[in-house]
């Protein structure tokens, strides 16, 4: 599978190809050319019913976290130039070395008429924000998101183990939780979006993540 690239800003059409099977799953293709070539992402999706998690304690991951920054120490003061402000959600984020704890609200250009999807993108943006920058090694030791960026190589998303979503109604203001393990040479996390009560709304589990370029032996070594 590859990653979707853009070149010199020229349009790509991208494709999701679905297929209902006979128990009840369906196997999904996400690709870029007309014969399937060029094949981004693939797996099973699944309607389930799952049992009301437990809700995270909030105050005692910000007492594990013990460090704390404000959303501009985050990203830095050239954020505007790196994203669209419309997803700069992370108002204040507490940290340790292997966990992270965002405060995450829209901002004013999606307001409370916007519609949910709108909501959805902006919070899972900074919900993998969260672990993909706020634990980065670079970023706990002192560096900014934009100064990370002006240096390195994004991380990007390679795998997903899974996903769900425990409420579709997504509020204006909620917490991105993000812990992060070692998976040989990716960084791995799971994360999940959670109300102002520690109930988890959305969940991601063993996302892993490398460089956006690599090198061509780092590509063989890990295929």
């Amino acid at each position: 599978m590859r990653p979707v690239v853009i070149k010199n800003n020229r349009s790509l059409s991208v494709q999701i190809g679905l297929s209902p099977n006979a128990d009840g799953e369906i196997t999904y293709r996400i690709y870029s050319q007309s014969d399937e070539s060029s094949v981004h992402s693939a797996g099973t999706a699944l309607t389930i019913s799952i049992d009301k998690a437990e809700a995270v304690d909030i105050e005692s991951v910000k007492k594990r976290c013990g460090n704390f920054k404000t959303g501009l120490e985050f990203y830095g003061d050239k954020t505007e130039k790196q994203f669209t402000s419309s997803l700069i959600s992370v108002r204040e984020i507490f940290f340790n070395e292997t966990e992270a704890l965002a405060l995450l609200q829209l901002s004013s250009d999606i307001n409370e008429s916007s519609y949910d999807f709108g909501r959805y993108l902006t919070f899972m943006n900074s919900a993998l924000a969260t672990g993909v920058f706020g634990l980065h090694p670079e970023v706990l030791s002192g560096k900014t998101v934009t100064e990370l960026l002006e240096t390195n190589a994004p991380d990007i998303p390679f795998s997903l183990g899974g996903f769900a979503v425990l409420q579709s109604a997504m509020p204006n203001t909620c917490y991105a939780h993000a812990v992060s393990h070692e998976f040989g040479e990716y960084r791995t996390f799971d994360i999940e979006l959670l109300d102002l009560s520690g109930n988890i709304l959305v969940r991601f589990e063993n996302l892993a993540v490398r460089p956006a370029f690599m090198t061509a032996s780092e590509n063989m070594g890990s295929q």
